[in-house]
């Protein structure tokens, strides 16, 4: 018998069940969670750093900060991005408590690597674009242009519209376009380089354009109504989205083999799910700024509250939050059964609604004819064997051919 489609199978790990209380109640707590803690801790992270290297950096040459910030976020993620196996094999045999902190160390690296590539590109498109509404909306419209022909639009949904999973089996791990096992081979450089050089660029224009062109439209002049503005139109934007997201996701499932309807629906709830969380950024960020930041040493006020919302992050295992995702981790359209277009959850045991953290593979030992009746068709999910869901590592391992990827055994 042959496999079933991706339809089908996907039918089958479908949650079809009622929505219990309990399941609403996981589901706002997990929400307030996401939405609430982890955005203030990670803008916390950001905020507090990006004052300091603004007092700190080069202060009155813009173009300098700029190039600057640019040549160490870069050259941070470069590092990062190829000596991501090295990471990993000098540190599968090292003892808990060592291998802990060195992902975490990993981690905040990332956060550094992420903030100053941001703050270099932002500060460049500010001093050679300006910062007018016509050139933040050119910008921004230039970034999706590019960003949706690739099936790479999804990449600027950030926290809190998901949250990257931790501790993961190699959190030196840096998902890029291509997916090309590390190696010394031309196509990883040049997807590493793909991965640096455009996407993470593209992600900042884009964010960048619809962060400032927010304060031109929104109060413009006015921080403390703005930022509580933007604050509330993230938030009436991303709560509607949890609610819809079941919804969504059958929606999204029962296209089927239909890879371009898969792709229009994927950015188009990509597109409003981006845009509440660029709210959420410009609300908390002019609230640290305004409340926190405005007065008094302003390197030490940022330096604390950067301090606490790494430390705070890393008790509550979101320190791989605080550095996005340096490429993506699925293709627009690409059906992943644990999250499909469905935002960033917490709560990772979560099984309701329509979460189901399973891949389904078929049982290809059944040559029994095809029984396209309901019962059969019943039966023929029944068959349908449900696994762990195959990791990223796992994959890298098949390609390579070499142990990398494969759970430290710690």
């Amino acid at each position: 018998m042959k496999p079933p489609s991706e339809g089908h199978r996907h039918r089958a790990a479908m949650y079809r069940g009622p929505v219990t209380l309990p399941c609403v109640l996981i589901q706002v707590l997990d929400a307030i969670i996401l939405l609430v803690i982890i955005a203030a801790l990670i803008l916390a992270c950001w905020a507090g750093l990006w004052k300091v290297i603004d007092i700190l950096l080069f202060p009155k040459d813009k173009e300098l900060t700029g190039w600057t910030c640019l040549a160490i976020g870069m050259t941070l993620q470069l590092i990062l991005n190829f000596f991501q196996k090295i990471f990993y094999d000098t540190t599968r045999n090292v003892n808990l408590i060592l291998y802990g902190f060195l992902w975490r160390l990993h981690a905040y690296v990332g956060l550094i690597a992420a903030l100053t590539l941001w703050r270099g590109v932002w500060t460049c498109l500010e001093f050679y674009t300006g910062e007018s509404a016509l050139s933040l909306a050119v910008s921004a419209i230039i970034a999706a242009v590019i960003l949706i022909p690739l099936r790479l639009f999804n990449v600027v949904v950030t926290v809190p519209g998901r949250m990257v999973k931790e501790p993961a089996a190699d959190p030196f791990k840096i998902p890029t376009r291509f997916q090309i096992a590390p190696s010394c081979n031309c196509k990883f450089v040049l997807d590493v380089l793909f991965n640096v050089i455009v996407i993470s660029v593209l992600f900042v224009v884009y964010f960048r354009g619809v962060f400032d062109l927010m304060e031109k439209v929104v109060y413009p002049g006015d921080k403390v109504r703005n930022l509580w503005a933007c604050m509330m139109i993230g938030y009436g934007v991303l709560v509607p989205c949890v609610v819809a997201q079941r919804y969504v996701a059958i929606l999204y499932r029962a296209l089927a083999d239909r890879l371009w309807l898969k792709i229009a629906l994927d950015d188009t709830y990509s597109f409003v799910i981006a845009f509440g969380v660029v709210n959420v950024w410009r609300g908390w960020w002019e609230l640290y700024d305004v409340y926190l930041l405005a007065t008094g040493d302003q390197v030490l006020r940022g330096a604390l509250l950067h301090l606490a919302g790494v430390l705070v992050s890393y008790l509550l295992y979101a320190s791989r939050a605080q550095a996005f995702p340096l490429g993506p981790e699925r293709l627009d359209g690409s059906l992943d059964l644990k999250t499909d277009n469905i935002m960033g959850m917490y709560l990772e045991d979560k099984q309701c609604c329509c979460f189901e953290p399973f891949q389904v593979t078929y049982d290809v030992t059944d040559t029994r004819p095809q029984d396209r009746s309901a019962a059969g068709q019943e039966a023929e999910d029944i068959m349908l064997v449900v696994t762990e869901e195959e990791t990223w590592e796992s994959s890298l391992n098949k390609k390579a051919g070499t142990g990398y990827g494969s759970t430290p055994g710690h």
